[in-house]
């Protein structure tokens, strides 16, 4: 189980995770009550007002209130920076991936794949919150706000590129403790048959290495398609025309691997290697 933050973590949290005009106000705001608690309990003050505090009471409010009125405003103006140092740097991620999807995930750090996908979601008008953890796999990468409702993401960047189906059931009891109203998995790979045979059961959105890809290039204009019309639609059978579903090669030299295989089988057998990112 995690340490306990003590409050100045939690005040820089707080402003790291509110929208920048919001942790401003909200230091400002601190700044002003503070030092009106301040100004109200100094010793000549309260004797000058009759308040029935001992002096002692109010020597110690007077000196937690002084301190407090530079103390917290500060850590809150600390968090907003670190947001938008983040913030540039997320767009500076996202921007160089535009022009090679492919090769710049394959060799980016787990923390520049979690802002380059967040940067991805929030172009697409959601509200992002990036919660970091302690490493690659560690907890909920992101939440996602978009039309009243909360996503929760989790990004998988690793070596190894198939995510199993444990990662998807580990997702959805989150989804439910946390009443989130739906999650995405990320990944630069791809997934395994049972990962998206159980997502599809529940409800959980699985964006693979090509569809991470076509959601980056998506982010064009005004008119370009969003998350769901990206994701929710799988390529065309380029024999036939008729819609693929992504299935995992049992045996040959390709076993193991993902493939797109047209739905009309056998009647058609048109297959599309699904790229894997190395």
């Amino acid at each position: 189980m995690p340490a306990r933050q003590g409050i100045f973590e939690d005040l820089m949290d707080l402003g790291l995770r509110a929208p920048p005009r919001v942790g401003v106000a909200l230091a400002a705001m601190s700044w002003m009550v503070m030092h009106v608690i301040a100004a109200q309990t100094s010793p000549t003050a309260s004797q000058a007002t009759g308040n029935t505090l001992s002096i002692a009471q109010q020597s110690v409010i007077h000196l937690v209130a002084g301190w407090a009125q530079y103390a917290v405003p500060f850590c809150l103006l600390v968090g907003v920076v670190v947001s938008r140092i983040r913030s540039r740097r997320a767009r500076k991620v996202f921007a160089n991936a535009r022009r090679n999807p492919n090769a710049a995930i394959a060799r980016m750090s787990w923390r520049d794949f979690e802002q380059l996908v967040g940067e991805s979601f929030r172009l697409q008008g959601f509200t992002v919150l990036e919660l970091g953890g302690g490493g690659p796999d560690g907890g909920i990468d992101l939440i996602l706000t978009k039309d009243g409702k909360r996503y929760l993401g989790q990004c998988k960047h690793w070596k190894a590129w198939q995510v199993g189906v444990t990662v998807v059931r580990e997702l959805n009891g989150v989804i439910a403790a946390q009443k989130a109203d739906g999650g995405y998995v990320i990944t630069g790979g791809a997934f395994s048959e049972d990962a998206v045979a159980f997502a599809e059961s529940c409800g959980i959105k699985l964006v693979d290495g090509p569809k991470l890809e076509a959601l980056i290039q998506s982010v064009r204009s005004k008119v370009s398609p969003t998350v769901e019309e990206v994701i929710d639609v799988p390529p065309k059978c380029p024999d036939c025309g008729a819609v693929m579903r992504e299935k995992t090669a049992t045996q040959g030299q390709f076993k193991g691997q993902p493939f797109w295989s047209c739905t009309a089988y056998p009647k058609c057998r048109g297959i599309v290697h699904i790229e894997r990112v190395a």
